[in-house]
């Protein structure tokens, strides 16, 4: 009978410790994502942008890529190591570039239908 009564006390005060600690966290100032873009166009690498694509959903943000070629009429920017595809609109205006280490700036959006996408306010090649 005491194993038994001892058990009964132990799962409550278990309960409530995983209780405080899951609270504690709730708490917590400190966040592991990188912080959001100040009001300008700020640069980011393509590795955050596909890494945190929710902290600069709806951002103005300038970075720099290659261009290449995803579809018939599609084109993507990519980077070293960077397996996200972010298509770049219009593709008329990327389409020059195709091939080319550029920086673009432009509106960073994120949508169930598209995926990711930058629609370009400016585009400028970077040599190479």
């Amino acid at each position: 009978m005491r194993c038994a009564a001892a058990s009964r006390h132990v799962l409550p005060v278990a309960a409530l410790g995983c209780s405080v600690l899951a609270l504690s966290a709730c708490g917590s100032d400190r966040s592991s994502l990188p912080p959001k873009p100040a009001k300008g166009t700020d640069y980011v690498s393509l590795a955050l942008l596909a890494r945190y694509p929710e902290v600069y959903a709806q951002a103005a943000v300038s970075t720099i890529g290659v261009v290449t070629k995803a579809g018939e009429h599609t084109f993507d920017i990519s980077g070293p190591g960077v397996r996200t595809k972010i298509t770049l609109t219009p593709a008329s205006t990327a389409a020059p570039d195709l091939g080319r280490r550029v920086e673009v700036s432009g509106l960073f959006t994120v949508s169930f239908t598209s995926g990711y996408e930058l629609a370009l306010g400016s585009i400028v090649r970077t040599g190479g």
